[in-house]
């Protein structure tokens, strides 16, 4: 072994040098050993400092509420036409102008021989109207309440708030 310090390991027990800055002391004044070193652990145990209380609230709270509402209006008109069909033209069709449907309404009539009468349409007319409406509504909202109470032998450190921003 050379001069400097030995460190005795705690997971083995054999003897390693330690790095040492310090040039090697000379042979006369010997070698140092560590003999003992302490450690220590810091533990923490539970201890009942206080007790907290929770109370729930619900509340009700009538409010309006406005929304915007579309409605879609129709109206029926019938127009008599009595109009006889030619031979061999085509039966008229359910039909849209200008935003009005227009239906058909069909009879057959007894003469000689059979024929298609156009007897009468019925015009729809479609209106949306958008109102706004306000409607009274019940809402519900929960406060809590928090309190501390200190364990016998412990001070009450402060008040404990369920508001937003209070202490």
């Amino acid at each position: 072994m050379g001069h400097g310090l030995l460190h005795l390991s705690p997971v083995d027990r054999s003897l390693q040098p330690v790095s040492n800055s310090k040039p090697p002391l000379p042979e006369k004044q010997g070698v140092t050993l560590p003999v003992a070193a302490e450690q220590v652990s810091v533990t923490a145990a539970p201890r009942v400092t206080g007790v907290v209380r929770v109370d729930l609230r619900t509340e009700t709270v009538e409010d309006n509420v406005t929304a915007s509402l579309t409605r879609t209006d129709v109206a029926v008109e019938r127009r008599e036409v009595d109009r006889m069909l030619a031979p061999g033209e085509e039966l008229p069709r359910i039909r849209t102008v200008d935003g009005v449907t227009i239906v058909p309404v069909l009879e057959e009539r007894l003469v000689v021989e059979t024929r298609s009468f156009l007897k009468a349409e019925l015009l729809i007319t479609t209106t949306t109207l958008s109102e706004d409406v306000a409607t009274p509504v019940t809402l519900r909202r929960q406060t809590v309440e928090v309190t501390r109470t200190s364990a016998p032998d412990q001070a009450q450190r402060g008040p404990i708030s369920s508001q937003p921003g209070e202490n």
